[in-house]
């Protein structure tokens, strides 16, 4: 009895993690202040949205990724997202990207 007890609590812990839909890979995107929106592109077209920061994005598979951010009173910053080395070699890639991104972004200079 107690053996199938401890079977039908295992049983439920496993049903219960696959009735969740997997999540697409997630860069958490943050600036330096907060409250900007950040829009992830690549080869010009909009791939993600992260707004306000710090925000999540989703989905950004691939390469060749730019963010752009954008907050009131604060210069429009872009900066390229690059992959994260391959474990043990330096010059080897593995395609992802890191899981956090930190962005400064500058006062903008004073209307002439």
């Amino acid at each position: 009895m107690r053996a199938s007890a401890t079977l039908a609590i295992i049983s439920a812990a496993l049903a219960g993690g696959c009735a969740l839909p997997p999540q697409p890979p997630g860069l958490l995107v943050v600036t330096a202040p907060p409250g900007a929106a950040c829009m992830l592109a690549r080869d010009g077209r909009t791939i993600a949205i992260a707004a306000p920061t710090p925000a999540i994005a989703r989905g950004i598979e691939g390469g060749g990724v730019t963010i752009t951010c954008e907050r009131p009173g604060f210069a429009t910053t872009t900066v390229p997202l690059a992959t994260e080395p391959a474990s043990g070699s330096f010059f080897a890639y593995s395609g992802a990207f890191p899981e956090r991104v930190d962005i400064a972004l500058a006062p903008a200079p004073p209307p002439p």
